[in-house]
């Protein structure tokens, strides 16, 4: 017994210092091993002894298609003359214009060095809502020089949130009161609801990290409206600026490539810590070429031992090509890919013919708009030999226009299903639980049932709910919530449908519960809520019943003129087939943010069957699908469907499953709502 006792008495310390977390346990005075995840662990290979550095999985999602569509041309747009920065957006992103180009003197002073300037600049899309500042990287070896030099001078306050480096300073306030400040009023002024990107690459961007942050504490925008971006940027601040910085913004990735040298630059070689540089997170590594499809690590520590941090062999090459492109060149040729031919000359002569024709093979939606059919494993306009055929526009392939985050939908998309799938009080415990920042506004439960001498009543109910802090309404609608109206949606599905406004048709069913909700308050509730919050986005959402509710009711307060199809973000999960061809191609035209999420083998996205003849009488699902084939746990992979309704994703599946359409983000979602909406253990 006695050595049993001394036994515990001497592994307490090492069980206790195990339940710290990495914060607590270097606030205490101790170090955190990254391998063992214990606090003080004797043996320990990577041990992290700032907070700056405990492992944490970034606050927003990292779009790699994004990157080398949006982001990559922001960098070629920085670095070149105005006429071609448009070019480079024609090319790669119509709805971007050019705003204004700075171009000023940031030479550190000095009798030695000659004159060297710096450049950026503003652009905006009306269409997406963004505005864009976008910064010059390092131009010439004399300013190279200058950084060089300026890393063994001293650094500046900003602000009160640490230090940085003299040079970058100097350099944005010289572009500040060069024509930025101005510039960025003004547009702050016309467009007070926009999205502002940050970006650059090298000296853009440490500029752009510093710019992100000075128009933030200068109080122009609000960080959750700021994204920042940045490739091949060296560390820019010091502990206290890298830290203020990666707890300020959600949206902040660096992209490092491979061994580029330059994020490694100023070395982390003071003996005393608050004469270190450190990078704010989150880091994405490319330890490849970076060539499209190439992995790539999200980073969990901010400016530790993983990642690009364990490179020895550092290259200056890899510094100016970043997404298989050479940054060089990039933005003077307009930002324009080599095109087809190009590539062929680089190919076998027996893969010759086949890359001419793709070459010269027009889009899907021509294809389809003369008559044809387009294949979508060929990507030939009628391919002789094809096993998916395209026949219609609303299946024709692309990306979305938004980003999908998985971690988004399980901590507050889900918890807003279970919260329309209860009572009142159980809702807000659903929000307090899960996103107590959100606050139940109204419940709303109404008779739904189709008029009939056979089956009995049946109810529809909804709630909606907001988020002054992060500026958000929510409508969410609830599921099917018995057999009897199970009955009722299965038998609506022979009979007619009604004209949704000048945008197709949808189910008679769907139609009238919609309508009874909004004219049994939700019209005047919505109205209520635009007068008191005119400038909020509205979360639209529900599941089964619930999800077709929630594709109408977006579409309604669009048509009704009450919200902007920019301002709304829809997501449903376990959606069945709600309108047909004109109404899902105007829907997925409308909605930039639009999201069907579809469990494994649930039988619901396959309902009405399109088992139709004529094309007229199908029903069509709109875009985008993201199908979930396995269990939903955490951390599971997932596509994003490119088609709409195609042969691809869930379309695929022949043996479904009801358990399936009950359980989603493996949630069991018939109890979820009812318990307050749990956390996950």
């Amino acid at each position: 017994m006695m050595k049993i006792c001394l036994i515990l008495v001497l592994l307490f310390p090492l069980i206790a210092n195990g339940l710290q977390t990495c914060e607590q346990c270097i606030s205490s005075g101790n170090h955190y091993c990254a391998d063992t995840k214990l606090c003080n662990s004797p043996v320990c290979l990577n041990t992290i002894t700032v907070a700056l550095n405990c492992p944490h999985a970034p606050n927003a999602t990292y779009d790699d298609h994004e990157a080398r569509t949006k982001w990559l041309p922001l960098f070629g747009a920085g670095a070149t003359n105005e006429k071609m920065a448009q070019k480079c957006f024609d090319n790669n992103w119509p709805t971007m214009k050019l705003s204004k180009r700075i171009l000023v003197n940031c030479s550190d002073p000095s009798p030695i060095l000659p004159t060297t300037q710096c450049a950026m600049i503003t652009a905006v899309d009306t269409t997406q809502r963004i505005l864009v500042l976008s910064f010059r990287a390092t131009v010439g070896g004399t300013q190279m020089g200058e950084e060089i030099l300026n890393y063994f001078v001293g650094k500046k306050q900003f602000f009160d949130v640490g230090m940085i480096f003299e040079f970058f300073y100097d350099a944005y306030v010289a572009l500040w009161n060069g024509g930025l400040s101005t510039e960025i009023r003004n547009l702050k002024y016309k467009y007070p609801d926009y999205e502002v990107w940050v970006t650059g690459h090298s000296l853009g961007a440490a500029l752009a990290s510093v710019g992100a942050s000075w128009i933030v504490k200068t109080g122009l925008f609000n960080p959750n409206n700021v994204k920042v971006f940045t490739a091949g940027q060296p560390r820019t601040g010091d502990y206290n600026y890298a830290l203020w910085h990666q707890n300020t913004f959600a949206y902040s990735f660096r992209v490092v490539h491979h061994h580029d040298i330059v994020p490694h630059v100023p070395f982390q070689y003071e003996v005393v810590d608050h004469d270190k540089m450190y990078h704010h997170r989150t880091e994405v590594w490319y330890n490849n070429d970076m060539s499209e499809g190439s992995p790539y690590q999200i980073c969990p520590e901010a400016d530790g031992l993983y990642c690009v941090n364990q490179q020895l062999d550092l290259s200056w090459n890899d510094h100016t090509h970043y997404f298989n492109t050479d940054l060089n060149v990039y933005g003077d040729q307009g930002c324009n890919f080599p095109n087809c031919l190009l590539k062929m000359q680089k190919l076998a002569l027996a893969l010759l013919l086949s890359f001419l024709a793709a070459c010269q093979a027009t889009s899907c939606e021509d294809c389809l708009n003369s008559g044809n059919h387009y294949c979508a494993d060929t990507k030939l306009c009628n391919s002789p030999v094809c096993l998916n055929s395209i026949t219609h526009i609303i299946n024709c392939p692309r990306a979305p226009n938004a980003t999908y985050d998985d971690n988004e939908a399980r901590t507050k998309w889900l918890p807003l299903f279970g919260a329309s799938a209860t009572n009142p009080t159980m809702a807000q415990k659903c929000f307090d639980n899960n996103w107590p920042t959100m606050k139940l506004s109204k419940y709303i439960l109404v008779n739904c049932s189709d008029p009939s001498p056979i089956l009995p009543l049946t109810t529809c109910a909804m709630i909606t709910a907001v988020d002054t802090t992060q500026k958000i309404l929510v409508m969410s609608f609830r599921a099917t919530n018995s057999g009897t109206q199970l009955e009722e949606e299965i038998l609506n599905y022979f009979v007619a449908k009604k004209a949704f406004f000048d945008s197709g048709y949808i189910f008679e069913f769907f139609y009238d519960a919609y309508v009874a909700l909004w004219n049994g308050g939700l019209s005047a509730e919505m109205r209520n809520l635009k007068y008191k919050y005119p400038d909020y986005e509205v979360w639209v959402t529900g599941h089964s019943l619930g999800a077709a509710l929630a594709s109408v009711g977006a579409s309604w307060i669009v048509k009704a003129g009450l919200f902007k199809p920019e301002h709304i973000k829809v997501l449903t999960a376990g959606q069945p087939r709600t309108g047909d061809y004109a109404y899902s191609l105007w829907h997925q035209n409308t909605f930039a943010y639009s999201f069907r999420i579809v469990h494994a083998h649930d039988i619901v996205p396959h309902v009405p069957f399109q088992y139709e003849l004529v094309d007229h009488d199908k029903m069509y699902h709109h875009r985008t699908e993201i199908w979930y084939n396995n269990d939903m746990s955490v951390g599971s992979p997932y596509h994003v469907c490119q088609e709409a309704d195609g042969f691809y994703c869930s379309n695929q599946n022949a043996d479904l499953s009801w358990n399936d359409h009950t359980h989603y983000y493996n949630t069991d979602l018939d109890g979820y709502g009812n318990k307050g909406c749990p956390k996950a253990n």
